[in-house]
Formats: structure tokens, C-alpha cells, sequence
């Protein structure tokens, strides 16, 4: 797509069909729109950026539409891991990319657990649901404007990331003791969504503070208290040790 330059711009910013939210192309009159698939139609616009970053309005929309030949047979794609910067959970979900190749209209992937689907005209499948610290593989082949299915990519081995355990919360009474109340503290441990307390008072309980209050004491009781940390998915820290605690007896509570 070209255009005629203005020297109030200094660069310029091109939007189109599959790039909705724009990108800067610098000083120059053209952009080329490419790794789209053989008779794809597009509609394109471009404006103007001031040297102090405020754009102009939007050009009139261009339709442009690349040449025939998508029923040639696709290649193998090279497929590859890119997890580590893909992934919103590397802890169950791996990411398999390739590169986009101008005949694909879309593209099917299949891995060792049974997925086997057409994820459009995309360069990357999220495969999610997986345990910590497992390794899969997956593999992925275009098809064209006829339906016709190249042959599959090279296989990729990829594993998710082991299990960050929590850290074990570190307990110590904190607050004013009465006679009928007694309070523990902890720091918070990174990666928790909430905490457990268990305690020899009643019934084990959670919060997601870092505060417990025991207020069914009777004057003068000892009990005891600890507490463990959870995250999201439901996995807990180790309990931390036992604190004793004792109400004031009515004398002095």
C-alpha cells in the first residue's frame, strides 16, 4: 500500500485487517502487507504521526486482494517452542508457533494426547490442562483454500514447568491477649491465595488476610495453632510448626 508524504508527519502508522490496533512504519511512502494467504482480500488505512506523537486521522480504506495459487499443496511447517514467552501458566500450558506461509488458509494441530484440531489461520496453539513438569509433543500442518492438508511439521518436545512450591508461613502471636481472645500473625508468602489455620480450639478455617483471631477461648485456655498457605490452583505450602497460646486468666483479662 503507498501513499503521498506530508512533511508536517515524520512517520507514519498502518492498520489493516489483521493488524486492528496499528503499527508505525517510519518516514516512508509504502508498507508491505505480507504472509497473507494466496486470494486474500484486505482492507488497509495509514496516517500521519507529528514528530511530537500526535496522529492525524485516518486515510480513506484501501482493498487490496493477493494473486490466486492457494490450492498449491502447503509445505511442512517449522514448527518450534515458544512457551517462555507465550505461556499465561507455564506450569500447565505449553506453546507451539510457526511461521505463517502465504498458501495456508489454516492450520490443524495434533499432539500425543488426542488433540487434533483446526485452529484457523493462526501461527500458535495453546495447549493447556497439563500437569506440572510434563513434556508432550505436538506437531502442526497447513491446509489450503481446497481443503488439501500439507504434510506435518517437525514434531516438538515441550515441558511445562515444575510446580513452584509455597513457602512455609512463619507464625508468631501477635495483638493484645485477653481472657477470651489471643491472635496470630504471619508474613505473607508469595504466590498464595489464601491460608489454612488449623488449631486445637474448633474447626480448622481460612483467610486471606494474614491475621487469625481465636475469640472462643475461656479465660485462662491453652490451645494450640498453625497455619499453611494455598495458591489458585489449590496447592498447599507445609504447615508451619505449632504455636501455643493462652488466654489471661479472669483475674487479669
Amino acid at each position: 500500500m503507498c501513499w503521498n508524504t506530508n512533511s508536517a508527519y515524520s512517520s507514519y502508522v498502518v492498520k489493516d485487517t489483521y493488524s486492528p490496533n496499528g503499527f508505525n512504519v517510519g518516514n516512508t511512502n509504502i508498507a508491505h502487507l505480507t504472509g497473507l494467504p494466496a486470494s486474500t482480500t484486505i482492507t488497509a488505512q495509514v496516517a500521519g504521526v507529528t514528530s511530537s506523537g500526535q496522529q492525524g486521522t485516518w486515510s480513506n480504506i484501501v482493498t487490496m486482494t493477493t494473486q490466486g495459487g492457494g490450492t498449491a499443496v502447503p509445505a511442512a511447517p517449522s514448527a518450534y517452542d515458544c512457551s517462555a514467552n507465550n505461556s499465561g501458566n507455564p506450569e500447565t500450558e505449553v506453546v507451539l508457533c510457526w511461521d505463517l506461509d502465504g498458501v495456508s488458509v489454516s492450520y490443524v494441530v495434533q499432539d500425543q494426547d488426542g488433540y487434533n484440531a483446526n485452529v484457523g489461520l493462526r501461527n500458535n496453539a495453546h495447549l493447556s490442562g497439563l500437569t506440572p513438569g510434563t513434556t508432550i509433543w505436538a506437531k502442526v500442518a497447513g491446509v489450503n483454500s481446497a481443503g488439501q492438508q500439507g504434510p506435518w511439521s517437525n514434531v516438538v518436545y515441550m515441558t511445562t514447568a515444575q510446580q513452584q512450591q509455597l513457602a512455609t508461613p512463619s507464625v508468631y502471636q501477635c495483638g493484645t491477649v485477653t481472657s477470651t481472645e489471643v491472635d496470630i500473625c504471619w508474613g505473607a508468602v508469595s504466590g498464595a491465595y489464601q491460608y489454612e489455620v488449623n488449631n486445637t480450639l474448633g474447626a480448622d478455617f481460612y483467610t486471606a488476610g494474614t491475621i487469625a483471631h481465636f475469640t472462643g477461648a475461656s479465660p485462662g485456655e491453652t490451645f494450640s495453632a498453625r497455619v499453611r498457605a494455598v495458591d489458585i490452583q489449590g496447592n498447599y505450602s507445609n504447615w508451619s510448626t505449632y504455636i501455643t497460646l493462652q488466654t489471661l486468666s479472669s483475674l487479669y483479662g
